[in-house]
């Protein structure tokens, strides 16, 4: 088996969640042409797939040492970064991927989430209206930004991109958390629960949601529910877990 087939085969045990099959092709392809950087991102790929996010950083910086205008590895450096809880190594390395390639407008909405980790609200904001303005119907773009506007407590307005973004058909998680933080703000009850419980579908680990709804119980003095959600909470969170504690002792 030549290298391209070990590298095509290997992304294909991948996509089938083989991931260790698909590295052991890949350290054979790596070794039969150990100047390629194709190899090494892939392994990088595989890591980040299994949230391994130290050994992810570590294939990305060999492919990028192989081929230092390859952007996508310095993206995958900056999700690594993300992955790890490192944002302030995220900014940079999106960064340095954007001068690689300015036209990526994926790598400006990463940016805007490590600014966002960061708690620099008003930065990721303008990078992702300038993203929305170059691609109006992205649902990713409109999700992120009415994330953001929610934040920053502009809820009618990020209710607006939020369902936008569901109407595109981009259904995640995090979209459904803040849509139901939206909607609860503009005092619709109901729907805020369907969306919360929404994000639950999608992720069952994300803690938002559950936090969320434990409050949201909470202050309908439903404490039985409240307190089922808060260790639903605690289960995957533990700083949500004890900022929450003085709320339902």
């Amino acid at each position: 088996m030549g290298f391209y087939n070990r590298v095509l085969r290997a992304t294909e045990l991948a996509e089938d969640g083989r991931f260790r099959e698909s590295d052991a092709l890949l350290i054979q392809a790596a070794a039969e042409g150990p100047k390629a950087y194709l190899s090494p991102y892939l392994l990088g790929e595989n890591a980040m797939a299994q949230r391994q996010y130290r050994e992810a950083m570590d294939y990305y910086r060999r492919a990028l040492e192989l081929n230092s205008l390859y952007d996508l590895a310095a993206m995958g450096m900056g999700q690594a970064a993300l992955g790890g809880g490192d944002p302030a190594g995220a900014v940079k390395a999106f960064q340095w991927a954007l001068e690689l390639n300015p036209r990526n407008y994926l790598v400006k909405l990463d940016l805007a989430w490590a600014y966002e980790k960061l708690n620099r609200l008003p930065d990721a904001a303008n990078l992702q209206k300038e993203v929305l303005a170059a691609h109006p119907q992205d649902g990713r773009a409109n999700s992120d930004y009415g994330v953001t506007l929610v934040r920053l407590g502009q809820y009618a307005d990020g209710l607006t991109d939020l369902q936008k973004a569901l109407q595109l058909g981009y259904h995640s998680a995090i979209t459904y958390n803040f849509f139901g933080t939206a909607q609860l703000a503009a005092g619709r009850t109901e729907e805020a629960v369907h969306a919360y419980e929404d994000a639950i579908r999608l992720d069952p680990r994300y803690s938002a949601p559950y936090g969320n709804l434990a409050l949201l119980y909470l202050r309908a003095r439903q404490n039985e529910k409240a307190q089922q959600y808060y260790r639903k909470a605690c289960q995957f969170d533990a700083v949500m877990c004890r900022d929450l504690a003085p709320r339902f002792r």
